[in-house]
Order: structure tokens, then sequence, then C-alpha cells
């Protein structure tokens, strides 16, 4: 949920040992990408790991971020051509552990800058240090706390809006992105896209190491620019090549109609306005003489904290909505202003496992007071609250600073919610445009008397 997502820098400064910072003898090796690389210096790193252990949403043991820096210069310094003899500088002289972060983070600063040395006259060394610094992020286990190197930052900075009007989910154990839906009319059905392809490469590049979130990010670009898409069809190995030109606008952040004598609504984002539009198509749909309503928030995780109270409001009212927490404070409420509907009607929401963000918020509250059964699968755990470290070869670091907690203060993220109703849904039931989800939600509000 993009508002969810600050971003700031390290704050602060503790009297702690400065490790000593080598990077100028670093900074001006050449590379086929890059006219001047530069380095992550120890300093750098410094700043992170302590950015890390002073904000983390959760108390943070620094042995574990130096293991994880220790196994990311490994990995860094082996993907860039590090001969089996240099790893002995990592693996034979491991770290004492003492309870003094600054202390022992000198111990490997010491052995970063013998391992840049050595490694200086034969490989790229910037990657590296980036490794290092994904080691430490990655050490935490939690998905909201990533690194994005410098093309990835330039890349959210200067991409625009326009994609190529496709919805993209990852079933199951898929290792890339499958179509889910397609827009009519948009590039991607022009291009000959259709629900089940696997998208197995964009631009050249593989999915099957993105997140979902960043394979949509690789999809979009600038308005009218092209994109190259790998693509496997359902049920055939035979790849191929598809191109198609993006183009600005997007799928509508509501739909609405009434099913069965059910009212429906899909928000697929919780985008400015939505709020008023949901209470609006219900309150149509409750007039009309349905039995009950479903809002539909599989797939939702994006849009802004305030439209989302704003819907939640046309549920619980007036009442505390999540909790928002961090390691060194009292929870703090957040809280829906508006009136809810009446009549109340039976309502279900379906949820799924890219139910994120504000929607895992909002679903776990009109739950919790009583107002909504879900039913689906299990949501996907991805509720926290993350600030943005920007380091200085144009990289950065997001890392957890708070989390959201559900009204009752039972925590989301990592752990996602159950559904009432567990109802699987298959690539297959999308190809034949079958819902098994959506039509047991109408059943459930049916059989209400």
């Amino acid at each position: 949920m993009g508002s969810l997502f600050g971003s700031g820098a390290a704050q602060g400064s503790r009297q702690q040992p400065q490790p000593r910072d080598d990077r100028a003898v670093f900074r001006a090796m050449g590379s086929p990408q890059d006219a001047v690389i530069d380095v992550l210096g120890p300093a750098d790193l410094y700043e992170l790991y302590r950015f890390i252990i002073e904000t983390y949403a959760d108390p943070v043991d620094h042995t574990l971020l130096l293991e994880g820096a220790v196994r990311g210069l490994h990995a860094g310094a082996v993907q860039e051509g590090m001969l089996p003899l240099d790893s002995t500088i990592v693996e034979i002289a491991p770290i004492r552990e003492s309870r003094d972060p600054g202390r022992d983070w000198a111990q490997f600063a010491a052995r970063y800058d013998v391992l840049l040395e050595k490694l200086l006259p034969r490989v790229r060394v910037g990657p590296i240090g980036q490794a290092a610094a994904r080691g430490m992020l990655e050490s935490l286990g939690d998905p909201h706390a990533t690194y994005l190197d410098r093309r990835t930052v330039e890349a959210q900075q200067t991409r625009g809006e326009a994609g190529i009007g496709v919805t993209l989910t990852t079933p199951g154990e898929a290792a890339s992105p499958m179509v889910r839906e397609v827009l009519p009319g948009g590039p991607g059905e022009r291009a000959g896209l259709e629900v089940g392809d696997a998208i197995v490469a964009v631009d050249g590049n593989p999915t099957s190491s993105m997140s979902l979130g960043d394979a949509a990010q690789a999809v979009r670009g600038a308005d009218g620019s092209r994109v190259q898409l790998r693509v496997r069809p359902r049920g055939n190995a035979n790849e191929r090549e598809i191109s198609a030109v993006r183009a600005s606008g997007r799928a509508p952040a509501i739909q609405s109609e009434v099913r069965d004598g059910v009212g429906y609504v899909r928000i697929r984002r919780f985008q400015e306005g939505v709020g008023d539009t949901v209470r609006a198509e219900m309150e149509q749909s409750a007039a009309l003489g349905v039995r009950g309503w479903i809002v539909d928030l599989r797939g939702t995780a994006s849009g802004g904290l305030q439209e989302m109270l704003d819907v939640a409001s046309a549920f619980v009212g007036p009442r505390v909505v999540g909790l928002v927490v961090d390691r060194g404070q009292r929870p703090a409420p957040i809280l829906a202003t508006g009136q809810a509907l009446e009549p109340r009607l039976p309502t279900v929401l379906l949820v799924d496992g890219e139910t994120g963000s504000g929607a895992e918020v909002l679903a776990a509250a009109v739950r919790e007071y009583g107002v909504a059964d879900l039913v689906g699968v299990r949501t996907a755990g991805r509720v926290g609250i993350a600030t943005t470290m920007g380091l200085p070869d144009g990289s950065a670091a997001q890392v957890t600073t708070q989390r959201i907690l559900t009204p009752s203060g039972a925590r989301l993220d990592g752990v996602g919610l159950e559904p009432d109703e567990s109802v699987d849904i298959a690539v297959e039931d999308w190809v034949q445009g079958r819902d098994p989800q959506l039509a047991r939600a109408v059943q459930r509000i049916l059989s209400v008397e």
C-alpha cells in the first residue's frame, strides 16, 4: 500500500568505533557498464548496519547482520569471479563475537578491506559491497527489508504509469509470474497475451528471481515505449517472444455489479476517491434489494491509508482499524471516522495470497468486529511500514521500522490471515473463466436466513 511506505534516512549517531574508510582507493575502477563504480566502503555499510540495529521494528541481534554481510560478501565475490583460494579470506577468519556491535563490526571491516584489496586488480568490486548490504537485509527474513540497486532506484524514479493492461499473479510455487487477467482492448490483448501465460523474461531479464512487484514494475514504463516479453503459454513448453507498446491508463480502481441478488464490489487499489465510491455502490445495491455484499480484495496491496480507512468505516463505523507499533513506542491507533452503512447486510470479503498491506488491515478489522467473513486463501502477511535509506552509490535499503497490528493487537506482518472458509482457485479456473471463490461467497450470503 503506497502511502504506508515512508522514506527517510538514518538519524542520530552513537559513540561507537568508526571503521576506517578506504573506499576512495576503489572509486575509479572502470567497467563495461559504468564509467565509474562507487564502492560501498566499510563506513557506508557500517551506517546501514547501525541504522538497522537502531530503527528496525524488532530488536536485532547484530551478529545475524554480520553473518548476513559475510555471506553476501562471499556470494558477491564468487559471482564477480573470485577464485576458490580467495574465499579463505572470509571463511577461515571468523569474527569473534562480543556484546559490542561496534567492536564486532570493526573485525568485519578489516576482512572486507583485505578482500577488496586482493580482488581489485582482477574483478569488479562494486557489486561485492552491494551484496554485503543485501546479505544484511536478507538476514532479517523480512519481505519489507530489501536492497534496491541503483538501476532499480532510478527506474522507480523515472518510469511512468504506463502498462500493458494485464494483471499478474504467482500461483502456488510458480517460479515466474502468470497472467491472471487481460483487459479488453489493452496492449497486452493486442500483443496476443492470454490468461495463464507465464512471463519468463522482461526485456531479456529473467523473472524467476523477481518478486511479483518487481516483475510488474519491470513491465511498466514510459507511455509509448515498447517492452519485450518472453512468454510460456499455459500447457506449452515452447516459449515465444511478444512485443507490446505501453499505454497510459489503468484498470478502474473499483468494479461493481449485482450478481445473483448479491452486491459485488472489487477494489483493485485504494486510490483517492475509492472510499466514497465503495460506499455509494453499496448503498445503491442495498436500495435494489440485494441480500448481501461481497468485497473482492484479491490481489489488492496498494493505495492510500486514508482511503482504506474510509472503506473500513462503511463496515465498522468510527472505530479503531489497526495499531501502529515499533519497538520503542506504545501502540498508536489508526481510526476510521465515517458512519457504518445501515442497514447492515451479510458481508463476505474475498482474499488471496496477494491480499496485503491496507487490504489485509481492512480484512482483519472487519472480521474482528464480526461484520464480515473471509473466503479464499491465506493472505500475504505483508503489513509493514518501511523507511528507505539512500546509499552513496545510488542504491538504497528499505527497512521495516513499524508494523500494523489488528485492532486486538494480533500481528499480521509475516503471518497473514487464515480465511473463515478456505477455497482454492487454480490456473485452469482462470483460463476457463471459473471463480470458485466468488461462487462460494455468493452461496454463503444466500444461505443466511
